[in-house]
């Protein structure tokens, strides 16, 4: 998969989480408190090296099936544990539960716990196929 490949998987896969909380919430978080078109932007932006990481790294978190939200994002991939330095948790804050005065805590609450266990593993690696299939049909002008 070339690089504009894997950047428009990482993207389609947070659109796809994105909906599927507001789903799973029951429309109390709107997708957009998840992930938004400055997050979509700021993905575009990203080296490509930096695609590469990101996407290697939610690839690996899907063969494994680790259930930490944190290895399904593509940004937490690029800046684990500096929150602060991420655009991404500058945006929508850090993910602790009980934090309520930023977007991802509004999130992570309105889910009762974490995003992969609300989803669940299987969903998650569904969203994940299909987002690079979706990536694949973007490149090919299929969609």
């Amino acid at each position: 998969m070339k690089v504009e490949e894997k950047r428009e998987a990482l993207i389609a896969f947070m659109y796809a989480k994105a909906k599927a909380i507001a789903n799973a919430t029951g429309g109390k978080v709107v997708p957009e408190e998840y992930f938004r078109e400055e997050d979509e932007e700021e993905i575009r932006s990203w080296r490509p090296r930096d695609v590469r990481a990101a996407f290697k790294e939610i690839e690996a978190t899907t063969e494994m099936g680790v259930d930490g939200d944190a290895l399904w994002c593509p940004f937490c991939a690029l800046w684990f544990n500096s929150c602060e330095d991420c655009p991404y948790g500058r945006r929508h804050g850090r993910c602790e539960v009980g934090v309520l005065d930023n977007s991802y805590g509004i999130v992570i609450n309105a889910l009762k716990g974490s995003i992969v266990y609300r989803l669940g593993l299987d969903e998650l690696r569904a969203m994940w196929v299909e987002s690079k299939q979706i990536a694949r049909k973007q490149i090919a002008g299929e969609v």
